[in-house]
């Protein structure tokens, strides 16, 4: 299991700067919640959160649709 993800350094989304990481850090209902607040952004979220945030589902739709076409020329 993935330990928890420390607090945020923002804790209200109108205080989140242009520029800085916008990942939710917890329940929204929950009086902890937060957002990650870092100030080096690729996007909208920094470079650890872009890259969980990233599922790969994208890569299989590829293969899929080559897959697809090749069958259509062989079949």
């Amino acid at each position: 299991a993935a330990s928890p993800e420390p607090p945020g350094r923002v804790a209200d989304l109108l205080d989140l700067a242009p520029g800085v990481c916008r990942w939710p850090i917890g329940d929204p209902k929950a009086a902890d919640f937060s957002f990650c607040g870092e100030a080096r952004t690729t996007g909208a979220y920094c470079a650890g959160h872009a890259a969980r945030a990233v599922t790969g589902r994208g890569a299989g739709r590829r293969k899929d649709d080559a897959r697809r076409r090749f069958l259509a020329r062989t079949g």
